[in-house]
């Protein structure tokens, strides 16, 4: 094995005798003869091997690569790899290799002094890039080249994204100043990364957004925002009296997946939320109710996947509003809110890259509007469909790695309806004349139907390559209940509620505690 090469100066393959070795391992080279020139692999006079000396063996020199020797070569843009001071050879006899770690590269083999290659008909020519077969030619008055012969795009994750690039190789290097263009030049190179993983990679790098669930995330914190707002419109519905109370509540709430549905693969997520919401409600002589709440929360993320491992944090703000009336056995309401989410995500890529960190930046605003209608079974007991459109508008998602631009990810506007169902209970406990105690819960499933799938565009930055990519970040059917205690002593009022969920998150539970003033 010849390691050709100069890692010091940055021209080199940068492998030494392991990486070497285990570069042959995969291919099963049944032969390990390496030759090392020194601990730098400094080869010297440019990086060139000189065949021969025209003043002593002119014409009768060269280089002979034996059965299960081998040849690991990265072109070079401005030096072929063999030149020969007169008419010199190359000779690769069966069984021999040459292994080209950049088929993107130059890959100038030779110059016009190497007239013939012996045996290339024999020669095993590797591709470390397995998306790539190679040919060995000659182009009249340059020399031997080693060029692009089929590509496999079958093994493709995105057709048409990397088609592009493998159409257009100018500057699609492992070495590329692009930060896009590094990255699938190098996830595809055996010497980069193992080729068994590289399309979880692919998918992984690209779609962090979703790895970590951020419209997931804000769909739970401002789905609970409209159903707190909504149950201060249910007390102040309560209460016989006109008049206003001012309210506020902090939460905290704990999800986790070992498997999160709809999203990539297998993996194992978890998140934890905090929660500041203050609000005022009220009802007039008329017994028309209402409630509006401001809320702020902060979301931090973690997930697991096939090769990543990803965090993130998410800063999410909303105002949801609500009006209704109270009739014999009979309540309705309609709501609506609007929130924004803030995201950030980082991930390592896996060492053998050689690249920086990914980030990525996630917008998210969503629009919500609904309703709400009970009817009392008994005193304690009711049933309620709460029916809501839930509206995420388009978005970007920048992602870099280290300081450069690397993907955007443009999200289509995602629209759905989800209709919840659900048994509420209220009953009053026994306490002090001055004191009231109260326990509600609710058990309940809800049905999503529209665009249960985030639709969007995959561009590589810097260049023309994109592709539309769908995958489905919500499941259909859920379940959740909650159990809340409060209690009232003058003016003043405070609870207690947990509340627990399964579906799109596998399991979700938060616990808020909520304090009222009334006036």
């Amino acid at each position: 094995m010849l390691i050709l090469g100069d890692d010091a100066s940055g021209d080199g393959n940068g492998y030494g005798v392991p990486e070497t070795l285990s570069i042959l391992e995969q291919f099963g080279n049944p032969s390990k003869a390496v030759l090392v020139v020194n601990e730098t692999q400094v080869l010297g006079n440019g990086n060139i091997i000189r065949l021969g000396n025209a003043a002593t063996r002119a014409g009768e020199t060269g280089v002979v690569f034996g059965g299960g020797s081998a040849l690991l070569m990265r072109g070079r843009a401005d030096a072929p790899v063999f030149t020969s001071a007169a008419d010199g050879s190359l000779s690769f006899q069966p069984n021999s290799s040459i292994f080209v770690v950049d088929p993107f590269g130059s890959n100038q083999l030779t110059d016009t002094t190497v007239s013939e290659i012996n045996g290339r008909s024999d020669v095993n020519l590797v591709s470390l890039n397995p998306n790539l077969s190679l040919k060995l030619e000659n182009v009249a008055g340059e020399g031997w080249f080693i060029k692009h012969g089929e590509i496999n795009s079958q093994n493709f994750v995105y057709p048409e994204l990397q088609g592009w690039l493998y159409d257009n190789p100018e500057g699609f290097t492992v070495d590329s100043l692009n930060a896009a263009q590094k990255f699938f030049a190098r996830v595809d190179n055996e010497a980069y990364f193992n080729p068994q993983q590289s399309h979880k990679l692919i998918k992984e790098a690209t779609q962090l957004g979703s790895l970590l669930g951020t419209r997931l995330n804000t769909l739970r914190v401002r789905g609970e925002s409209m159903k707190k707002t909504l149950g201060e419109l249910h007390t102040i519905m309560e209460k016989k009296e006109p008049g206003i109370y001012m309210f506020g509540d902090v939460g905290g709430g704990l999800f986790f997946s070992n498997n999160l549905g709809g999203y990539l693969g297998s993996s194992r997520y978890r998140a934890t939320s905090e929660t500041v919401r203050i609000g005022a409600a009220g009802k007039n002589a008329a017994g028309l109710s209402w409630s509006v709440s401001l809320d702020g929360g902060h979301v931090s993320s973690k997930s697991r996947h096939t090769v990543l491992d990803a965090s993130g944090k998410q800063n999410i703000f909303g105002l949801s509003l609500s009006v209704g009336k109270r009739f014999e056995k009979i309540s309705a309401a309609l709501n609506g809110s609007v929130g924004h989410s803030k995201g950030k995500i980082t991930s390592s890529l896996p060492g053998s890259m050689q690249m920086d960190k990914l980030k990525t930046r996630v917008p998210e605003t969503l629009f919500n509007v609904g309703g709400d209608v009970a009817y009392a079974l008994t005193d304690e007991l009711s049933i309620a469909a709460s029916p809501q459109l839930w509206v995420f508008p388009k978005a970007t998602e920048k992602t870099s790695i280290g300081s450069q631009n690397a993907f955007r990810l443009k999200n289509k506007a995602q629209v759905f309806a989800e209709v919840p169902l659900s048994l509420r209970g209220s009953w009053t406990i026994p306490s002090a004349a001055d004191t009231k105690i109260r326990l509600k819960g609710e058990l309940g499933g809800s049905v999503k139907v529209g665009k249960l799938s985030k639709e969007s565009r995959l561009f590589a930055v810097g260049t023309e390559a994109k592709e539309d990519i769908s995958q489905k970040n919500f499941r259909r059917w859920n379940g959740f209940g909650t159990m809340a205690v409060s209690v009232k002593q003058g003016r003043f009022e405070g609870g207690l509620a947990a509340s627990a969920a399964t579906g799109d998150g596998k399991l979700d539970a938060a616990l808020t505690a909520r304090a009222n003033w009334n006036f």
